[in-house]
């Protein structure tokens, strides 16, 4: 089990109330925005996605973590309301991962002018690289 693994299960053992797997991806790009767990942890990277910040690496690790029976289905549920919250004060504080949501309307990005574009991928994981092409 990875140090990024032991986090979700904490964040899942000690929420006041069961999360979705949104409201915990949320969670997870919090703490690696605001504390200082990326520091001691290699963490997540996030992209914006159909609701809010996403990473790809994160959702791969939840599948293993129910796969192991480590965590249920289940469990990771919360009150509509509560979800509704959430993402309002993640799309609030941070808008660029609200940008490609479903569930608020962003203006779209403006389209990036004709040229030939080139960006190094070498040391950022999948969703760091991902990131800096949708920026």
């Amino acid at each position: 089990m990875t140090d990024r693994q032991r986090v979700i299960l904490s964040l899942v053992k000690w929420a006041p109330s069961t999360p979705t797997s949104t409201h915990l991806m949320k969670w997870l790009f919090l703490l690696g925005q605001e504390s200082e767990v990326p520091a001691l942890v290699p963490f997540y990277d996030f992209v914006p996605y159909l609701y809010g910040p996403y990473s790809f690496v994160a959702g791969r690790e939840l599948d293993s973590l129910r796969a192991a029976g480590l965590l249920a289905t289940e469990e990771l549920r919360v009150p509509s309301k509560a979800t509704a919250e959430a993402a309002a004060d993640v799309y609030g504080r941070y808008p660029w991962y609200a940008s490609r949501s479903v569930s608020r309307a962003a203006p779209a990005p403006s389209p990036a002018k004709p040229a030939v574009y080139t960006e190094g991928y070498e040391g950022r994981s999948a969703d760091a690289f991902l990131n800096t092409l949708l920026q």
